[in-house]
This record gives structure tokens, sequence and C-alpha cells, in this order.
């Protein structure tokens, strides 16, 4: 079962990022961090790691490796676009667009994890949606609970804001209940942090 469990972990992580094998880790400074249309402030203990499928300029971060936590930081997902890159246009992937009300944001987050974990082996519910403020910019933020078939269930926050027809995300997912307890506080100051920032 545990053999499973880290196969399935590891497709999923191909999804969001790729393998660790794959992905060589970078540490982050803590301070100011910008990706693409979004900085954050980190706090220390973040690694960055290579990614495969994610969207340009986005970038994913853990503590202790991808299987028990990740931070994703998503900048600038214009109309039709994903959390992450399909493998081929077959693929039905939900994409954003730019008249979505917070809950449909929401829900279109619960899609991609789904997608990323597995259809049919991972159950993602979003629940708590709130307003929220990231500097000058109104907002949302919520909650997120991911169950999976064979391996730890997960726990998550999510904020994020649209800005010119963009979304800019950060969503943080640990593994319950250690990992979940022991950073969300820190994850919860490191999302409120989000800013827009122009384009170089």
């Amino acid at each position: 079962m545990r053999s499973r469990w880290l196969i399935a972990a590891c497709l999923a992580g191909l999804l969001l990022a790729g393998c660790a094998a794959t992905a060589p880790y970078r540490l982050i400074a803590p301070g100011p961090v910008i990706a693409g249309s979004l900085s954050v402030t980190a706090d220390p203990g973040w690694n960055a790691l290579g990614t495969i499928r994610l969207k340009k300029d986005a970038e994913l971060w853990t503590r202790d490796g991808e299987l028990l936590n990740r931070l994703i930081i998503l900048p600038g997902i214009e109309t039709g676009g994903t959390l992450f890159e399909k493998p081929d246009e077959k693929e039905a992937i939900p994409p954003f667009r730019a008249d979505m009300l917070p809950h449909e944001i929401a829900e279109l987050v619960e899609s991609w994890l789904t997608k990323g974990f597995g259809e049919g082996e991972s159950l993602v519910q979003s629940t708590g949606l709130r307003p929220a403020t990231y500097g000058d910019r109104k907002g949302f933020a919520f909650d997120l609970t991911l169950a999976l078939n064979d391996g730890p269930d997960y726990q998550g926050i999510g904020g994020g804001f649209v800005v010119d027809g963009r979304l800019n995300l950060v969503i943080f997912l640990a593994a319950v209940p250690y990992y979940f307890d022991r950073d969300r506080e820190g994850a919860a100051a490191l999302i409120a942090s989000a800013r827009h920032v122009a384009a170089l």
C-alpha cells in the first residue's frame, strides 16, 4: 500500500511540479521574493523546486519535501489559463475566466487539485471563503481539505486576487496533523503578504 501511495504521490508531483529527483532544491532567502507579477515575503526554511508543468513564472516551494508540504505561487493567470500545463490539448482542465466570482475561483482550485492528485483518487473541498486584502487589492481567502484514497490527508490555505483580468493565487498544502499545524500560521502570513508588482 505504501509503495502505491509513493507512486501516486510522485505522479501528482509530476502534474504539479515534477518529482524531487528531477527538480533540484534551491534555498529561498527570507524576505521579499518576486515571481512574475506577485511578490511574497518568505519566512526562513523554504526551498524552491524546479518545475515541469507549472505555468510561466509560477513557483513551487517546500519545507520538508513536496509529499509533506508545498506552497504554490501562481502569478498572472490569464483568461483561458490553468494552474498547470496540459500534457495535450485533449485533456479536460477547466480554465480561469476573468469574470469569475471568488466562490467560482475556489471551486476551480478544487477542480485543478483533483486533476493534479488524480480523479477518483482524491477528494478536494474548499471551505471558509472570506474576503481578504492584499496591499491595496481586494481579494479572497479560503481553506482546503484534501483526502487521498491511498496516502496522507492534507489541509491547506489559499488566497488571491484578480488584477487586469489576471488571477494571482498562492496555495499552501501540508500533511495533517503535524505539518499543517506546525506551519499554518506562517503560511497564512506569507499568503497575506502577497502583493501585485508591475511587470519588469
